[in-house]
This record gives structure tokens, C-alpha cells and sequence, in this order.
């Protein structure tokens, strides 16, 4: 995006050419014999706005094992939600979602990530929700086993 904030618009060419890389990478991995199903691809704050891009967007990636994200949020104006609905709609099937916000964010505050979790899921998009009280903009060990649970779920 140009700004951090749900109305600012987004960075439309930089998205398209960071979704490629990432895409490259996965691609990397799927030559050399991991089945996509098991490639899981996510981040935090920006990296996971663009893992969610990446793999919502582009069809070719939505037989990804999974997506996370972590306190992270599209734009108001994003297409993403709008494109992947249509894309559900069409009987595709997208990656499933593991989602987590810090109560406490002052960065990115939670009310924009929990929109973002709730627009995709009215998108059809299968998302596991998580707001964790106290945590800042930042990582802790309770998150972060949660979310080793549900890679291991993922990839087993």
C-alpha cells in the first residue's frame, strides 16, 4: 500500500512484482519435487499482506498447502477479497487461512485486521481467526505455537 492506513490506496505494480517473487520461490520448491500442497507460505505485518495477495490472488497458487498472516491488513480498496470470491464462485478452491492480531497493536491497529479476516471469510475463504490481548505489534510464544499446530495440521 502507499500508507499505512485501510484508506490509503494500494501499491498495485509493487504487489505484481513482489507476488512474483514470491511465486518464483514456491515455484522453486515445486521443481524440485514439493508437491504444492505442502508448501505454506506466510509473513508478518507486510509480509503478510503480500503472502495473503499472493496466494488469494493468483490462481495458480491457490493449491497452496496454506497461508498465514499475521498482524497484517488489505486496504479498504482491495480487490482481493472480491477477486477470490469470484474465483470460489467459479468452484475453485483457495488455500485455507490462519489469521492472528495483537489486542494491543498500535501500528496496525486490530480493527483492520479483524476486517480484513471478516472479508475474506464473506469471500468464502476458510479462515482460522486469532486476536491475542496484550500483543503489541510484535510475535510471542503463544502465537507462534498455535500456528506451528496448524502448519503441522497442513502439512500432515
Amino acid at each position: 500500500r502507499l500508507d499505512l492506513a485501510p484508506a490509503a490506496p494500494e501499491d498495485t505494480e509493487g504487489i505484481v512484482k513482489m507476488a512474483q517473487l514470491v511465486k518464483d520461490v514456491v515455484q522453486a520448491e515445486v521443481d524440485l519435487g514439493i508437491p504444492l500442497s505442502k508448501v505454506i507460505i506466510g509473513g508478518f505485518s507486510m509480509g503478510g499482506g503480500m503472502s495473503l495477495h499472493t496466494a488469494l490472488r493468483d490462481p495458480d497458487m491457490h493449491g497452496l498447502g496454506g497461508v498465514f498472516a499475521l498482524s497484517t491488513f488489505f486496504a479498504e480498496n482491495s480487490p482481493t477479497p472480491e477477486r477470490v470470491a469470484a474465483s470460489i464462485k467459479e468452484g475453485k478452491t483457495v488455500p485455507p487461512v490462519w489469521y492472528a492480531h495483537g489486542k494491543a497493536d498500535p501500528m496496525v491497529k486490530l480493527a483492520w485486521g479483524a476486517s480484513t479476516a471478516k472479508r475474506l471469510e464473506v469471500a468464502g475463504v476458510p479462515v482460522t481467526y486469532t486476536e491475542f490481548p496484550g500483543l503489541q505489534h510484535d510475535l510471542r510464544d503463544d502465537e507462534l505455537m498455535l500456528l506451528k499446530t496448524w502448519i503441522a495440521t497442513r502439512l500432515s
